[in-house]
């Protein structure tokens, strides 16, 4: 009786409900790695050195995966994600494409130019707003299973 009354909740679940859940967290994730990438990226720079490849390599993966968030973010008519994620875009496309890696003069100017303390700040309001939209999702999902 009780694995019949889980398995029907499970199956009972709107498929567009359970598309946002994905969705949601795969932005979450998305917008985690990217918070990582700029708080490394700041830290990169105070400590004078030649940046590594990783986190090069980190921002190529991230651009790919951020360009598809942005165009799907472009089609939800969501402004606030969209900006961010352009903002984003361009200071992953300053660290994946440097030729030579980051030399701390690199580090400074993506700094100044992209503002990357204010698009660490976007970064984590969206990822508060998407943390809480995927706790709202789940409430209702656990209110209607009861």
């Amino acid at each position: 009786m009780w694995e019949h009354a889980h398995t029907k909740s499970l199956v009972a679940d709107n498929p567009q409900q359970t598309k946002e859940r994905v969705v949601l967290f795969v932005l979450d994730n998305h917008l985690d790695r990217s918070e990582r990438l700029l708080v490394q990226l700041n830290h990169a720079g105070a400590e004078g050195e030649n940046a590594d490849l990783p986190l090069q390599a980190e921002a190529k993966q991230l651009l790919s995966d951020n360009q598809l968030y942005r165009q799907s973010a472009a089609r939800a008519n969501d402004p606030l994600l969209n900006a961010a994620l352009d903002h984003l875009e361009r200071v992953l496309l300053e660290v994946a494409n440097s030729p030579n890696g980051l030399s701390s003069a690199d580090i400074a100017r993506i700094q100044q130019e992209m503002n990357t303390q204010g698009l660490l700040f976007q970064i984590r309001v969206l990822r508060t707003k998407v943390s809480e939209q995927k706790t709202n999702a789940q409430a209702v999902r656990k209110g209607a299973n009861i």
